[in-house]
């Protein structure tokens, strides 16, 4: 699933545009959700950068 404006092709079901935001900004700790038309929640991605020194 793509942002509106990162280079996305919108050919659904293999990948999607979503019109609605421009970015899906960054940050250390990230979580995406799928959530499906019945606003139940199907699918929980979390992603955690940690840094760690030398």
């Amino acid at each position: 699933i793509w942002a509106r404006d990162q280079g996305g092709i919108h050919s659904p079901p293999e990948s999607l545009v979503y019109d609605g935001e421009n970015t899906w900004g960054i940050g250390a700790n990230v979580v995406t959700t799928l959530i499906n038309k019945d606003g139940d929640e199907r699918a929980t991605h979390t992603q955690k950068t940690i840094q760690t020194g030398q």
